[in-house]
């Protein structure tokens, strides 16, 4: 039970620091708001928003009430009670589509939004498929993407330095 409760600690600490990997991409992109103060300050204040929203919102609710299931054979612990669209995500998810298109503009880099895009319509599309390994496939996907976006950035501007 104990590393179930991680799990969701990890969640919520760990997936609004993706504001802050999209805000570096800017950077790394060359985009000129990217390098005011003020887009620091925002980056950051939606990061910790988004961790507190998460930790007061459902986290610590969540780890109270964990509950053993057993799916496909495997023993599970998930959250009762606990539904509706995870704001977090969908807005880490929105900032991360809004960084993808200004990639995909400024340098012709497709992959950050399709990785982004992916989860989105991932999420909204029912395939037939009866685990829930589909979402953390597109969230594999996702990281993918911005792991390349960042090797791609970091290369053309070491292509520049030369």
């Amino acid at each position: 039970m104990v590393l179930s409760s991680l799990r969701f600690w990890l969640h919520a600490f760990a997936t609004p620091t993706l504001i802050l990997v999209g805000y570096h991409i800017l950077r790394s992109s060359g985009a000129k708001f990217a390098n005011r103060s003020i887009t620091n300050v925002v980056a950051w204040l939606i990061t910790l928003g988004l961790v507190i929203y998460q930790i007061v919102g459902f986290t610590l609710s969540e780890v109270k009430n964990l509950k053993v299931i057993e799916e496909y054979g495997v023993l599970r612990y998930m959250a009762e009670g606990h539904g509706g669209p995870p704001m977090m995500v969908i807005i880490v998810g929105i900032v991360l589509l809004f960084v993808s298109l200004i990639v995909l503009f400024k340098h012709k880099w497709v992959w950050l939004f399709v990785g982004t895009a992916l989860l989105f319509v991932g999420q909204l599309i029912s395939l037939p498929v009866e685990t829930g390994t589909l979402t953390n496939v597109y969230e594999l996907i996702l990281i993918l993407s911005i792991w390349r976006t960042t090797t791609f950035l970091k290369d053309s501007t070491d292509r520049r330095r030369l």
